[in-house]
């Protein structure tokens, strides 16, 4: 079988909202591209429908990136046993949307690491602690 995927997905273990029309959800994202998400929560979410998916990094000393809030369409939904698996697919972002996802993927792939001085993700450098899924 062909992959038809268009960009690669990265695993990652992140607190999100689904905000749906009418109602926000809360979700944890398991993977990530370029070009969707995938989502476990406790609802079903209907096919086709137009949704914001709200993601935040958590950087070091509790402190949170601004919530980037990126529109998406939900694509498939599959029943799990304790909730459902929910694979969007990110609409056009905007350029500064665009960027933020870009670093928000470096982040997650360990090409960039959080700060604890100002909150902002910053280059690696030696200190095999900073890795974020080390």
């Amino acid at each position: 079988m062909t992959n038809k995927r268009q960009h690669p997905r990265f695993a990652c273990d992140v607190q999100a909202e689904l905000r749906l029309p009418g109602q926000v959800l809360p979700v944890r994202a398991v993977d990530i591209s370029r070009g969707g998400i995938c989502l476990l929560g406790d609802q079903q979410a209907a096919l086709g429908v137009h949704v914001g998916v709200a993601l935040t990094l958590i950087l070091r000393s509790g402190q949170h990136s601004e919530r980037l809030v990126l529109p998406a369409r939900i694509i498939w939904s599959t029943p799990l046993r304790d909730g459902h698996q929910i694979g969007c697919k990110f609409a056009e972002l905007s350029a500064a949307d665009t960027q933020y996802l870009e670093t928000f993927l470096r982040f997650v792939r360990g090409e960039v690491r959080a700060t604890a001085d100002d909150g902002e993700a910053g280059e690696p450098d030696d200190d095999p602690d900073s890795e974020p899924f080390a």
